[in-house]
């Protein structure tokens, strides 16, 4: 959609299967997951002081990954960009500062690039678009 390969709905299951699997490993300023299914392979990077979270909080963040992807492809921007240029996207990692602020990092696929999308959860915990980085 857009020139994003999203990652999908009807994967959660191996996305979790796959969470379950993996080990935590220390990548200096960061504790990091990576999570690999075959059709998406995602860093998730926790930002220290932040401690590690368990499963079932991974696994709703992973839950909320799908919806904030789908939202970035969906953007006005995403949709120009990849009408202009006809690169394509994947989400490649996400930074999370707090339970509250991540970016969601996507890289081009044949092409050179790298860029983030901001979120921040609000008073009622629904995920706010902050902007592009």
């Amino acid at each position: 959609m857009n020139g994003f390969n999203l990652l999908k709905k009807n994967n959660l299951t191996s996305y979790l299967n796959a969470l379950a699997e993996a080990e935590p490993y220390d990548d200096g300023d960061c504790v990091c997951l990576d999570i690999e299914n075959g059709s998406a392979d995602i860093t998730l990077m926790y930002i220290k002081p932040m401690l590690l979270p368990g499963q079932d909080d991974i696994g709703n963040l992973i839950k909320a990954l799908i919806e904030l992807d789908y939202h970035v492809a969906c953007r006005e921007s995403s949709k120009s960009y990849y009408l202009e240029t006809g690169y394509e996207f994947t989400l490649s990692y996400v930074e999370i500062e707090t339970i509250d602020s991540l970016t969601l990092y996507y890289a081009g696929i044949n092409v050179n690039t790298l860029w983030g999308a901001e979120f921040n959860k609000d008073e009622t915990g629904q995920w706010l678009f902050g902007g592009l980085c």
